[in-house]
Formats: C-alpha cells, sequence, structure tokens
C-alpha cells in the first residue's frame, strides 16, 4: 500500500496595506502564484501563516520592480518578486543563510512537475547559448546544460577553482547533442588541463525535468573509473 505524502501548506500574511494590496494582485494570476508557492515549499520550511514584508524597490522610468522577502522556520531569508515590468521576473527567488545565497529561476521547469529531485535544476546564475541548448553555471560549484528534447545534465562539486570558459567551446564542439559520457569527458578534461581538484563531483541527469537517475565520483578515484547510473527509485 502506497503511504500518502502530505503536503505542507502555507498563507502569506502581511499588516501593510501597500504589501497586501501586492499580495492580492499576485494572487490573482494563480498559474504564477501557485508556482511560486510550490517552489517557496520545496525550498524552505514553511509551516502555517508566513509575515511577508516588501524588501526593496527598483525604479525605471516610470516603471518600476518590487521585491518581497519572508523568513522560513528555519531562518533563511527568501526574496522574489511581488511586482515586476519583466514577466521573466516573477518566478525568480533567492534562498539566504549564513552559507551563502542560492538564486533560483522556477520558469526553467517549464510546464513540467517540481519536485525535490529535481527543483535545483532550477538554480540559475549567468546563462550561455549552445549549439544544443545553454549552460547556466555560477562559475563555482554547479553547471547545469539544458539541452535539445529536454534533456538536462547537472554537474556540482566542491571544485578549487572555477573551469575555464573554454568549456563552452568543448561542448560545442560535438556534432550531435552531447551524451552524458560526453559531458562527463569534457569535465574530467578541464579538470586534468587546469589541476582542478575536488573531494565530491556529483552528477545528474534528467528528461522531462524528470530525475532519471545520478552518481559521486570521488576526487582520488584512479583514471579509468567509469561510474554507474543510480537509477530514481519509485
Amino acid at each position: 500500500m502506497k503511504k500518502s505524502t502530505k503536503v505542507t501548506r502555507f498563507d502569506f500574511i502581511t499588516s501593510n496595506e501597500e504589501t497586501g494590496n501586492i499580495l492580492s494582485s499576485m494572487k490573482s494570476n494563480q498559474k504564477v502564484y501557485c508556482r511560486l508557492v510550490e517552489g517557496l515549499r520545496l525550498l524552505g520550511n514553511f509551516t502555517g501563516k508566513t509575515e511577508v514584508e516588501v524588501f526593496d524597490t527598483l525604479t525605471v522610468g516610470d516603471n518600476k520592480k518590487i521585491r518581497l522577502c519572508c523568513f522560513d522556520d528555519d531562518s533563511r531569508l527568501f526574496i522574489f518578486y511581488g511586482e515586476s515590468f519583466d514577466r521573466n521576473d516573477l518566478l525568480k527567488l533567492s534562498r539566504e543563510d549564513d552559507k551563502g545565497t542560492i538564486k533560483y529561476d522556477l520558469s526553467l521547469a517549464k510546464k513540467y512537475e517540481l519536485n525535490s529531485g529535481n527543483i535545483d535544476f532550477t538554480r540559475t546564475g549567468n546563462i550561455y547559448g549552445l549549439k544544443f541548448g545553454r549552460l547556466i553555471t555560477n562559475w563555482t560549484d554547479f553547471y547545469s546544460l539544458f539541452l535539445r528534447d529536454d534533456i538536462g545534465y547537472q554537474i556540482r562539486g566542491d571544485f578549487s577553482s572555477s573551469f575555464d570558459k573554454n568549456i563552452i567551446n568543448l561542448i560545442n564542439s560535438f556534432d550531435q547533442t552531447p551524451k552524458l559520457a560526453d559531458c562527463i569527458l569534457v569535465f574530467e578534461s578541464m579538470i586534468k588541463d587546469e589541476q582542478i581538484s575536488f573531494s565530491k563531483m556529483n552528477v545528474k541527469a534528467f528528461k522531462n525535468l524528470e530525475l532519471l537517475g545520478s552518481f559521486t565520483i570521488d576526487g582520488d578515484l584512479q583514471k579509468g573509473y567509469v561510474p554507474k547510473l543510480t537509477k530514481k527509485e519509485d
């Protein structure tokens, strides 16, 4: 018998009239609002009523952007757009704690369902066009490849330094959409050429945003090690 999964629900509240009007406007666009709440629920620990307030306001001519903020039950700060003249902002958010700031763009999920297995694939940073898709990275600890036919790979690790931007040329050098093994070879060659060290490198594969599997490579493994993709369990 399959166990039911309890969904943690929470509601935004505010005693400020301006903020209340922004929340009402956000809720009028249920498709975007529900997606945002879904992402916040997966990224944070929210229960019950959550106080929201204005974080900052950016004015550009006659237009403006207003960002709201709130804290989850673990005292992590979440910042997201309550109002913006650029519709591409509406599903962008960030999470801040004592370890740093992580930025997300939930629009990367397209129409697909978000869950704990794929929410991290919506991390965003610098975006580069590729011959077969695009690369999104912060040039520090994550590199996400969004390729044709909604195939995606994400490589994360505690790398000693960032990879050279030549990695873009190497990925573009393939005649066909690179497979996971091709991408791993690109990273392995750059790790060797640039003498980048790491203790762990985690690799995930996605199709239609569904996590197909993952594996972890240890930094001290000998050359010739061939990792096996661990399939996602139902």
